[in-house]
C-alpha cells in the first residue's frame, strides 16, 4: 500500500475510534454522582430516656417513650438543636410509669397511648392521654375499656376526622378482630367488630400493622391470612371516611402469591410498605385505590423484617431493617442508601431530613438523622 494511503487509513480509523469512545466518555463525565448520606446522632436526649416511637408536628421531631429516673412517661420535642420535654400529668398508678408507645399530633392537639405491665398475669395496663404540645393529661378509663379476658393490644392512635381513634385488636370466636376505639368527652369506647369488614372469620385471620389519615379518611394497613389455602397472607387495607360508620376493605394489587402490608404513611397521597414473595414492595394510593410501585428487588422476610414508610422533601422513602443492616430506599428512583447500624424501631421525615430510631446490640436506643436528596 502506498505511504499516503496508509496514512489516510490510519487517520480514518483514529477518527472512527474517537467517534465511538467520545460519547461514552462524555456520558460518564456527565453522570451525576451518588449523593452521600451522613448520619449524625441526636446527642441532646436524656441518658435515662428510652424512646419507643417517633412522630412529626409543625416541622418538628417528636419522640415518645419512658424515662427511668424514676420510671415515668416522657414526651420530647426536638427543634433545631434544642430538645424540650412536654409536661405530662398522669391520673392512674399505671399512667405514672407508662411508656408512651404511639402519638398523634395535629395543628393544635396531641394524643398518646402508653402502657406498663402489671396485675397477676403481667398484662399491659393501657393509659390514654390528650392535650397539646405544651402539655398532655391522662384520662383514666375503667378496666374493661382496654382490659379483660378477651383483651388484645393497642397498636396505634391517630387524629381522625371525627376525633382521636385507637386501632388495635380484640378477641373473637376466630382469634383476634381488628378493633377500633373512639373518644367522647375523654371517655373511650370500644366498637364491636363482629359482622364488619374488620372481623376475622373461619377463612381469614385479620391483623392490623399501621394506621394513617389522609384528608377525611382513616386507613388501616395490614394482612389477611388465609386459613384454607396453606396460610398464605394477602396485603390489605381497611378505610373509613369521616361521618360514616362502615369500614371498607381493599386488597392490594400484586402479581405475587404471598403479600403483607407492614406500614403506611400519608401526605398528599399515601404509601404502603410491605413484602411480596420475599421482596420489599410498595403501593401508592388514596386509601381505596392503590397501584403497585416498581419492585425494589431487596430481599426481606416479612416475619423478621422491620419496615417504615416516610416522606422527606425529596420524596417517599422506605427504611428496611435486615439484621444487622438498615437500608433506605428512595421509592421514585430505586436508589438505596446505607443507614446506621442496629435494629430499626421507627422512622419519620421532617423537611429534607430522615430521622431513624435505632437500637444497638447493647439495647441502647438512639435517634439518628441525615438529609436525603433525590
Amino acid at each position: 500500500m502506498a505511504p499516503w494511503r496508509r496514512r489516510l487509513v490510519t487517520l480514518l480509523v483514529g477518527l472512527a475510534l474517537g467517534a465511538l469512545t467520545l460519547p461514552a466518555c462524555t456520558r460518564a463525565e456527565q453522570a451525576p454522582p451518588e449523593p452521600s448520606v451522613e448520619w449524625a446522632r441526636l446527642e441532646q436526649l436524656p441518658v435515662t430516656f428510652r424512646a419507643e416511637t417517633l412522630d412529626t408536628g409543625s416541622g418538628r421531631l417528636i419522640i415518645a417513650g419512658r424515662s427511668s429516673d424514676p420510671d415515668r412517661p416522657t414526651l420530647l420535642i426536638s427543634d433545631s438543636e434544642a430538645v424540650r420535654e412536654v409536661r405530662l400529668v398522669p391520673e392512674s398508678s399505671y399512667g405514672r410509669t407508662a411508656a408512651l408507645s404511639s402519638i398523634a399530633v395535629t395543628a393544635d392537639r396531641a394524643y398518646a397511648i402508653g402502657g406498663d405491665r402489671g396485675g397477676a398475669h403481667g398484662n399491659v395496663r393501657w393509659s390514654v392521654w390528650s392535650g397539646n404540645l405544651d402539655g398532655l393529661t391522662e384520662h383514666e378509663q375503667i378496666f374493661w375499656t382496654f382490659g379483660g379476658q378477651s383483651a388484645g393490644s393497642l397498636t396505634t392512635i391517630v387524629a381522625g376526622p371525627d376525633g382521636p381513634m385507637i386501632i388495635g385488636n380484640w378477641g373473637s370466636p376466630h382469634g383476634l378482630d381488628i378493633t377500633v376505639w373512639t373518644e367522647r368527652q375523654d371517655v373511650w369506647t370500644r366498637h364491636d367488630s363482629r359482622g364488619s369488614a374488620l372481623a376475622s372469620t373461619a377463612r381469614e385471620l385479620l391483623s392490623e400493622k399501621a394506621t394513617a389519615v389522609i384528608d377525611n379518611r382513616v386507613i388501616i394497613a395490614g394482612t389477611a391470612l388465609g386459613l384454607t389455602n396453606g396460610l398464605v397472607p394477602r396485603a390489605a387495607t381497611w378505610s373509613r371516611d369521616g361521618g360514616t360508620g362502615d369500614w371498607r376493605r381493599t386488597d392490594l394489587p400484586t402479581d405475587g402469591t404471598a403479600s403483607s402490608a407492614l406500614d403506611v404513611a400519608c401526605a398528599e397521597e399515601c404509601l404502603i410498605a410491605g413484602v411480596v414473595d420475599g421482596r420489599v414492595a410498595a403501593w401508592s394510593g388514596d386509601g381505596t385505590t392503590w397501584r403497585a410501585m416498581p419492585p425494589t428487588g431487596l430481599a426481606a422476610d416479612e416475619k423478621a423484617v422491620t419496615i417504615r414508610a416516610f416522606r422527606v422533601d425529596a420524596g417517599w422513602q422506605i427504611a428496611v431493617a435486615r439484621q444487622p443492616e438498615i437500608t433506605i430506599i428512595d421509592v421514585a428512583t430505586g436508589r438505596t442508601h446505607p443507614g446506621p447500624g442496629g435494629t430499626l424501631i421507627d422512622a419519620v421525615g421532617v423537611g429534607p431530613t430522615a430521622h431513624l430510631l435505632v437500637e444497638d446490640d447493647t439495647g441502647t436506643r438512639a435517634t439518628w438523622r441525615a438529609d436525603l436528596h433525590s
